[in-house]
């Protein structure tokens, strides 16, 4: 069995090891309220950070997927307002009303521009 000074060098060893990395799939961060503010993660498809408002709706979010990297852009309604991606096709940015509905669409792709 082993002592009290045995078990608290140990443990003072185990965090001397977390202060320059911590590894996990999730980490999430909570306000002083404990809601969740931000999430960062990594699934089948990549790595991804979410942001959340204060009232717990996302906001932000941005991922770094198979196809490419991309951002996304949420209103205080929780509507999608703005997408940006830049995939094997090339980067597109898309506009959208306060109903989430595409109000414009900007795509570079290697053939030609594209704007809807």
């Amino acid at each position: 069995m082993k002592t009290v000074e045995e078990r608290l060098a140990a443990l003072e060893a185990a965090i001397a090891g977390m202060r320059d990395e911590i590894c996990s799939k999730r980490i999430v961060v909570k306000d002083e309220k404990g809601r969740m503010r931000i999430v960062l993660g990594v699934d089948e498809d990549g790595p991804k950070l979410w942001m959340y408002d204060e009232k717990g709706e996302m906001c932000a979010a941005l991922h770094a997927l198979k196809d490419g990297p991309g951002l996304s852009l949420w209103d205080e309604n929780g509507k999608l307002r703005v997408g940006l991606c830049a995939d094997k096709d090339g980067p597109a940015l898309s506009l959208h009303d306060e109903k989430g509905k595409i109000q414009t669409r900007s795509e570079l792709t290697a053939s030609q521009p594209m704007r809807h």
